[in-house]
């Protein structure tokens, strides 16, 4: 099971996608392109931080007995095969939330998109 949330962080939409199985917190950044992976996770790091405490309340608020701490979750960056503009990263989050399946690429490729 994944939960999948869009953001915007720094100007830029991007999705954080946690795997509850495998205690994975996905950083799927469309923009991103072939940056240092330190870097991005840099840069998400407060966004997903944030997120991650709400995500935490609303569980502790909505199931008891779930004991979550996301703090001991991997941190993985998923980067696109093709990465977008900034401005053009809101539709490419929106396709890889639907298209997201906790593969290591992205497939942005086959968005077909323009302004």
């Amino acid at each position: 099971m994944q939960i999948m949330v869009p953001a915007n962080c720094n100007g830029a939409w991007a999705c954080y996608a946690w795997d509850m199985k495998d205690h994975i917190a996905n950083i799927i950044d469309p923009s991103a392109g072939q940056i240092d992976e330190d870097f991005i996770v840099m840069m998400h790091s407060s966004t997903i931080r944030l997120l991650g405490l709400c995500l935490s309340y609303c569980v502790a608020n909505l199931f008891t007995g779930w004991d979550l701490d996301l703090g001991d979750f991997k941190k993985v960056i998923r980067l696109s095969d093709r990465p977008c503009h900034r401005s053009d990263s809101g539709i490419y989050t929106l396709y890889c939330l639907k298209n997201f399946e906790g593969t290591s690429k992205i497939h942005t490729s086959e968005v077909s998109y323009t302004h």
